[in-house]
């Protein structure tokens, strides 16, 4: 069962969930949060009357469909269709200029191996963070850049020591 009632600043009407009656829904037109009433039509006002498709005769906006449950990926009983934006702010916050300057650093300076690892090891974690949607997609491009330097980086720090050590080894034979 559910519970419709009026927008109190542009009249849209809400459908939710009876669970939810005395809590607060933002109305999806307009985004005004309201209070869910006790129940639907308390006898001072007339019925809601609605066209088939869920709409006030002459209304032109879309009505939010009629469900039992919240909308998908929503804790709150009538949530606004952009609260995905809202909600971006309870997302971990992006370490992306911190790994883009540890890439910049590792290859800069050229014999130190740390900060293409640290660059490389924190870029991959955080987009796979992203990716889950566990942290602030924003800093994905600074992300994924700073990784590649520090792979770059720590790719030719490794090849460095390679042919150091092999250099070091064909010098004790040809000296020897």
């Amino acid at each position: 069962m559910s519970i419709e009632f009026s927008c109190g600043q542009c009249q849209s009407i809400l459908r939710v969930p009876k669970e939810h009656a005395g809590k607060l829904a933002r109305c999806p037109q307009c985004d005004f949060i309201n209070t869910i009433p006790l129940e639907t039509n308390t006898g001072n006002e007339p019925p809601l009357n609605r066209e088939p498709n869920g709409q006030r005769p002459g209304d032109q906006s879309t009505a939010y469909p009629s469900t039992t449950t919240p909308p998908p990926g929503s804790s709150k009983p009538y949530d606004s269709p952009n609260a995905s934006q809202k909600e971006a702010q309870w997302l971990a916050p992006h370490r992306g200029s911190i790994i883009l300057v540890l890439g910049i650093l590792s290859i800069v300076s050229n014999c130190c191996l740390l900060p293409g690892i640290f660059a490389w090891s924190m870029g991959s974690t955080d987009l796979s963070k992203i990716a889950a949607g566990k942290m602030d997609p924003n800093g994905e491009q600074l992300t994924r850049i700073g990784m590649i330097l520090g792979i770059i980086a720590t790719c030719i720090a490794f090849a460095g020591f390679l042919l150091g050590g092999l250099f070091a080894v064909l010098s004790s034979i040809l000296a020897g």
